[in-house]
């Protein structure tokens, strides 16, 4: 039996600690597998939210133009191991994938989990907040580069990412066959607290249900 290759053979091997690398590289249902098979508050009291059915409507595919980001949604799969990223619950993974360009001027180091998130997805292994600027959104587990499986530590301007969001779904959970993505934005203005320019006033701006491919049993080629 062989084993699909992780992550892309660009990304310098000696970089990582060898055991890293070999997982990195050698893992049968990795991210890229992943990328494979979908083809793929503010100010003091803030705004209300705009309800999910006054949002527009994106397509898979489709850039969605906002602000600090642009995003593409490219499609959503369930994997049974998305190496280095940890099943703490031995559960499986629902990953929705996407890429994601920085729209300003500088690089954003932050808050990555709050660029996209679901809705109305039962199952999770783990416990998750509302957030009162996003009702009924659940924030991902765990945010992946698809390129090498390593964690998101900035986005930069005029240079895409192809981003993994990962929630753990409960073991015996029956697999959604669809999942429903909100997406994100804010607006540059100064702050009442304390006068300066911030990115404020997050709430969703978009949209879209995508369907969900199952690639749990899909981790070798013969």
């Amino acid at each position: 039996m062989s084993e699909a290759r992780l992550y892309s053979d660009t990304v310098p091997r000696d970089d990582r600690p060898s055991v890293i690398r070999h997982r990195l590289l050698l893992a049968g249902a990795g991210v890229c597998g992943l990328l494979l098979a979908t083809g793929v508050a503010g100010l003091a009291g803030g705004f209300d939210p705009v309800p999910a059915e006054e949002l527009p409507v994106v397509a898979a595919d489709e850039v969605f133009e906002s602000e600090p980001w642009d995003v593409t949604v490219d499609g959503a799969a369930l994997a049974a191991d998305l190496e280095p990223a940890v099943l703490y619950e031995d559960g499986y993974w629902l990953a929705v994938v996407a890429d994601v360009e920085i729209t300003t001027d500088e690089s954003w180091d932050r808050s990555f989990d709050e660029i996209l998130y679901v809705t109305g997805v039962d199952g999770m292994a783990r416990e998750h907040q509302e957030r009162s600027n996003y009702p009924g959104g659940i924030f991902a587990d765990d945010i992946r580069l698809v390129r090498d499986g390593t964690a998101v530590g900035a986005l930069h301007p005029g240079l895409p990412e192809r981003l993994a969001f990962l929630w753990e779904l409960a073991i015996d959970t029956p697999p959604p066959a669809e999942v429903h993505v909100e997406i994100t934005g804010r607006e540059y203005i100064e702050s009442n607290l304390n006068g300066q320019m911030e990115w404020l006033n997050e709430e969703p701006r978009a949209q879209l249900t995508l369907p969900v491919t199952d690639r749990r049993e899909a981790g070798e080629e013969a």
